[in-house]
């Protein structure tokens, strides 16, 4: 029982993530910019953590390095999306990232999918198709769509914002296997490599924000990143379910019930079948 409330309490730290981004929008702050903090914080924890060591194999550092580099670009098309439409299928397309890995995996790798992961693929198209579709009809948050080409340029974005967040989380995964005794290093790296570009991108194209939308979002997404961590190491000995589906599944409904209820985002029938969707999803991924 306190193995599901720890993972329920991190899947609802994480949906803090995506809060932040859409308060950060309001006042205009870039998603990479709301993260501003998350870096930092990331790179001196991690580097604490990893007691300022980094005489890993050059694999450690090029994980790191690709794992920052597809948060950030993850991150930044983010902005993209919230423009074109509300928060919950943004923040479905981030949850769904398993699925990028997941195809790769039977095709590459060797391995086999079963009934249930098949079907998990089968919802997330489902749930991309129902968000372009619900989008290109009337989006929730004031926002609309122009025409058919718009929504489906709406679904590719989610499309690929999944691929790159499933790219990082890859990279991560296959380095904290293979070079387990450098994890810490590894995440100080890749929080590095979303800090520096962001620094770079926001600088070049003097879209700088500081109000408060920018520090009421980034400590949002500060706290959601850190602690949601922070409570999946406590339960990581718990069933998979538990330590990622079960997180996963309440940051997805935690970010969508909070989109409508505080950001008064309209809910439809594709509204639905995008949650519901992804939620299925998520579960079936086993």
């Amino acid at each position: 029982m306190t193995a599901y409330f720890f993972g329920i309490l991190a899947g609802i730290f994480a949906g803090f993530v995506g809060i932040g981004y859409r308060i950060g929008s309001k006042g205009k702050v870039f998603p990479i910019q709301t993260a501003l903090l998350l870096d930092a914080i990331g790179i001196v924890l991690f580097s604490w953590l990893g007691k300022w060591q980094y005489d890993m194999p050059l694999g450690g550092w090029g994980a790191g390095i690709v794992s920052g580099l597809t948060q950030y670009a993850a991150i930044r098309l983010l902005r993209m999306a919230l423009q074109k439409g509300p928060l919950s299928p943004a923040w479905c397309a981030v949850g769904l990232a398993f699925v990028p890995v997941l195809v790769y995996c039977w095709f590459f790798c060797g391995e086999k999918p079963t009934v249930c992961q098949i079907f998990s693929v089968i919802a997330t198209v489902g749930a991309i198709v129902a968000a372009s579709i619900g989008n290109g009809k009337a989006a929730g948050g004031g926002h609309k769509l122009e025409s058919k080409e718009a929504g489906i340029f709406y679904g590719i974005l989610l499309v690929v914002i999944m691929l790159f967040v499933g790219i990082s989380s890859y990279f991560l995964n296959i380095a904290a296997t293979l070079l387990d005794a450098f994890g810490n290093q590894i995440m100080a790296v890749t929080y590095l490599f979303m800090l520096l570009p962001t620094v770079l991108d926001l600088s070049l194209s003097k879209t700088w924000q500081i109000n408060r939308y920018f520090w009421l979002g980034g400590i949002f997404t500060a706290v959601g990143g850190i602690g949601a961590f922070g409570i999946q190491l406590l339960i990581m000995n718990a069933p998979a379910v538990v330590v990622f589906a079960l997180p996963g599944v309440t940051s997805l409904l935690f970010v969508s019930l909070t989109s409508v209820f505080v950001f008064r985002e309209i809910r439809t029938y594709y509204w639905y079948a995008t949650v519901i969707l992804a939620v299925a999803a998520i579960l079936l991924n086993r």
